[in-house]
């Protein structure tokens, strides 16, 4: 290599080693020789293409799959949720039903918590079930009280409501179905369910009040995520309830510029003693990234001294950013530094990255790897041959990759959700990669909200 494209090299290594950008006071001369991939013209224009391609945002947020993100909920998950929303933290729901009959009035008394399960309900996709047990009192005036047992199984849609872009998920009692061989009762040793009119009179009494009284519970609420400048949006618009898996999905789509066809699994199982999970495809992470750096929460651009610098000629652009299965959650990153002074040599470098995820006191925390220089054009081009110059600045504070790594943190991070009147406090257990993208398995505690 000549003395002119070495000190070049070594200017813009020492960019790059800063945010894929270092600082040096190296000053090289203006010739570019005949290799055209030099020029600086030409590179300005390739990286203005670059730059058209992303960071933009759809107008609107897709109602339909793929999904690039889903939250996973077990039965027992749900089970809890629901039990808060339907009874305070800590509580037992009160399904008390005081029906008047002439001159007496019958009681249910719900023995226990209701139990959720996730079975398949015909004609109703997104149902759930909830089984109660009751003791059964009947008051006939002076003949005084009799006593009895029951059970009974009802299937509740799940229904999805959006409002500026907050989810709702709800359980709509006010809709619940019910069959009558869903209902049983026996009072001193008399199975009711042998005599039918009693038998339809009272269900359909239970039944009605049920509607009446409980009508629609909030599930778990989803609130807009505080990324960026708010912009973007992260909305649930789908339920799938997995009977076999015994778990609850909810598709989750976005504003930002995904690829099309980039879907995680929503029929998903989760071992025993797990309550929830968030996957987050690939591009979705790659999408949010390629939007910070857009709003200027991740630097693009740097001037010589390897500083943030909205007018500086040093411009760093993702390239790609993918998972695979590995023994270590990994999120392997290429971006390319680009140098566009007229006075200098011109072109970008290739660079490759590894960020590491890793449960950090209860949560995720992203830890950026080594980088490599792997391939480029023109100056970048002559970095990529002398790995070296890399080598000799490793120690050297790298701005871009450090703010990179943070607002992957922060997309991959979700540490509340809301209840009625209580909220998730959420840890993180574990984080693993496969080729379809993050996955987070989490635990949560429910708390009253103040």
């Amino acid at each position: 290599m000549n003395l002119i494209k070495q000190h070049a090299a070594r200017r813009l290594v020492r960019h790059l080693a800063l945010g894929a950008t270092l600082a040096t006071t190296v000053v090289v001369s203006s010739c570019r020789g005949l290799d055209p991939t030099f020029s600086c013209t030409d590179q300005a224009e390739a990286l203005a293409v670059e730059l058209a391609k992303v960071g933009y945002l759809r107008d609107t947020v897709p109602t339909f799959a793929p999904y690039a993100m889903a939250m996973v909920l077990s039965e027992q998950g749900l089970n809890e949720m629901l039990t808060t929303s339907l009874g305070g933290v800590g509580d037992v729901p009160n399904f008390d039903i005081i029906l008047n009959i002439g001159p007496g009035e019958i009681s249910f008394v719900p023995v226990g918590t209701p139990e959720l399960t996730l079975e398949h309900v015909a004609g109703c996709e997104t149902c759930i079930r909830m089984y109660t047990k009751f003791d059964l009192n009947v008051l006939l005036g002076d003949m005084g009280i009799i006593n009895g047992i029951g059970d009974f199984t009802i299937a509740v849609p799940l229904e999805l409501k959006i409002y500026d872009n907050t989810s709702y998920l709800v359980a709509r009692f006010d809709e619940l179905i019910f069959e009558p061989e869903d209902f049983n009762m026996s009072v001193e040793g008399i199975d009711l369910n042998d005599i039918k009119a009693i038998k339809e009179y009272l269900q359909t009494l239970v039944f009605r009040q049920i509607r009446d009284g409980i009508g629609e519970v909030l599930v778990v609420q989803f609130d807009p995520w505080s990324i960026g400048d708010e912009k973007v949006v992260l909305a649930a618009r789908e339920v799938f309830v997995n009977p076999e898996e015994k778990t609850l999905v909810l598709g989750i789509a976005t504003n930002l510029d995904v690829a099309q066809g980039a879907g995680v699994e929503t029929k998903v199982g989760l071992e025993a003693d797990q309550k929830m999970r968030v996957t987050f495809h690939a591009e979705l992470i790659e999408a949010m990234a390629q939007r910070m750096l857009e709003e200027g929460y991740i630097p693009r651009h740097y001037n010589e001294n390897g500083d943030p610098d909205p007018n500086g000629l040093i411009t760093a652009t993702i390239d790609g950013m993918t998972t695979k299965s590995s023994a270590e959650a990994t999120i392997d990153t290429t971006f390319r530094v680009w140098q566009t002074d007229p006075e200098q040599y011109c072109g970008y470098a290739t660079v490759e990255m590894p960020l590491f995820l890793r449960i950090i006191d209860g949560g995720l925390g992203v830890q950026p790897g080594e980088i490599k220089v792997t391939g480029g054009e023109g100056i970048g081009k002559v970095i990529a041959d002398n790995n070296e110059l890399v080598e000799e600045n490793k120690d050297v504070v790298n701005e871009f990759r450090t703010a990179l790594a943070e607002q992957v943190g922060i997309t991959v991070n979700y540490s509340e959700l809301r209840l009625d009147g209580a909220v998730l406090a959420i840890t993180t257990n574990e984080v693993s990669t496969d080729a379809n993208g993050v996955h987070v398995d989490m635990d949560f505690d429910i708390i009253p909200s103040n």
